[in-house]
């Protein structure tokens, strides 16, 4: 068997370990308990295990695994793997499918290894801790196993897109600490609804796009001022027609900025027959290139308002950088309390989520929990900027926040108009 394949066979194992644990989740805490009675003892045991991967690898040796417990040979084969150095598997921009258990995953490398001194120290029940250098992530997320064809349509798609020289570089441009600013508009700007007799919310202009257009302007030049390296804009806050204005100013002005999310808006598919639109916004590069798209997973609206009439989004996307794994949601994607939506981001445990909103204080806050149970689930860092629905922000937590605190606190960093700009430490 050459390297390769012997490689490839490891990988396969690799993840069908994870698989277990992923599908049987009262399985790790049973496992943890051997790590917890002598950790010295284990992770000696488990280094043994990792030169025995590694002598395979190398010369072929017989690879057993008898009296290898699976969170041992999980840790193990994540250690091993990630020093073969068989491919660049942190950048590559289609990262192989594994079929395990029926189902199809990807695996690939952390561009930041987790730091020893994680969660899975000093915290029980968190998986993806314990993969101190890979991500393991379904291809579709679904309820597992599917157990009627009606399921199917509820899949959702796990996209990892494709990375670039500014992902390789962005460590180095951004140095120890990102300058993120979220920028909202207290400009009494509103949505035009031209449903909302009828309780349908689906907007295609704002009712003063000039004045809006002020508020962006000005907003992207104090970033600017600023030396801002991610500008986050509000959900509902650009129509496509602003939207476009503003990466022709991002184009022409050249202003620095690394990562740019311009806002969301409801707009129609261009290459598709949909009844309804989407809710869509993106990630785009400093020059207002696009890098990944997301349409929006679930719909606001209640019985006692008006429902938001989209075609719902179905995937999410992965993008892979030298500070970690992005991803970009909008509002209720992010803010759903139970089902599989919060299920999902526990499963991909991103280390940024960018989050364009619009919500009312009570809605903020409940981002704010949500944001607190992601960062101590998986370690994810959210940034999100949130603009109200009414032409009011109530208080200063109206206009959204960074989690954890600029200073590392576990609490968000609230927005507000004299405090846009953020700082983040990098490790």
């Amino acid at each position: 068997m050459d390297e390769w394949s012997k490689y490839t066979k490891l990988t396969n194992l690799f993840i069908e370990c994870y698989v277990d644990f992923y599908t049987t989740p009262l399985l790790l805490g049973r496992c943890e308990n051997d790590y917890r009675e002598d950790e010295s003892a284990w992770k000696l045991k488990r280094d043994a295990v990792v030169q025995r991967i590694r002598r395979y690898l190398e010369v072929g040796s017989r690879m057993q695994w008898e009296g290898v417990a699976n969170l041992m040979r999980l840790s193990a084969l994540d250690e091993a793997l990630y020093e073969a150095g068989m491919e660049d598997m942190v950048y590559r921009d289609l990262p192989p499918r594994h079929k395990v258990r029926g189902r199809e995953w990807l695996v690939f490398k952390r561009a930041v290894s987790l730091s020893s001194k994680h969660a899975h120290v000093s915290q029980r029940g968190h998986l993806r801790n314990w993969l101190r250098h890979h991500m393991i992530v379904p291809a579709f997320f679904e309820p597992y196993p599917v157990v009627s064809a009606d399921q199917e349509q509820y899949k959702l798609k796990i996209v990892v897109t494709h990375s670039n020289r500014l992902a390789r570089d962005l460590r180095i441009r951004i140095g120890s600490e990102l300058r993120v600013w979220l920028g909202t508009f207290p400009d009494g700007v509103v949505p035009e609804w031209p449903g909302i007799g009828q309780k349908k919310c689906t907007s295609e202009r704002l009712d003063d796009p000039d004045e809006r257009w002020l508020s962006i302007r000005t907003s992207l030049e104090q970033a600017k001022m600023a030396a801002a390296h991610i500008v986050i804009m509000p959900e509902l806050s650009l129509c496509r027609q602003l939207r476009n204005k503003m990466l022709e100013w991002l184009d022409q002005e050249e202003p620095g900025f690394l990562l740019v999310v311009p806002g969301s808006y409801h707009e129609v598919d261009d290459l598709k027959i949909d009844k309804y639109p989407f809710n869509r916004s993106r990630l785009c590069d400093g020059s207002g290139n696009e890098i990944l798209r997301h349409d929006k997973l679930r719909a606001f609206g209640s019985d006692k308002l008006c429902h938001e009439q989209i075609t719902p989004g179905n995937k999410v996307t992965l993008w892979r950088t030298s500070i970690g794994v992005f991803t970009l949601l909008i509002c209720r994607d992010f803010c759903e309390e139970d089902g599989d939506v919060v299920k999902m981001l526990e499963a991909l445990a991103p280390d940024w989520l960018l989050v364009p909103s619009m919500s009312f204080d009570h809605g903020i806050r409940a981002h704010a929990l949500q944001a607190k149970h992601l960062h101590n689930k998986c370690g994810a860092r959210i940034l999100l900027a949130n603009q109200t629905p009414d032409k009011t922000f109530a208080s200063e937590e109206s206009h959204g926040f960074v989690y954890p605190a600029a200073d590392g606190a576990c609490q968000p960093d609230w927005v507000s108009p004299a405090a846009r700009l953020k700082i983040l430490s990098l490790p």
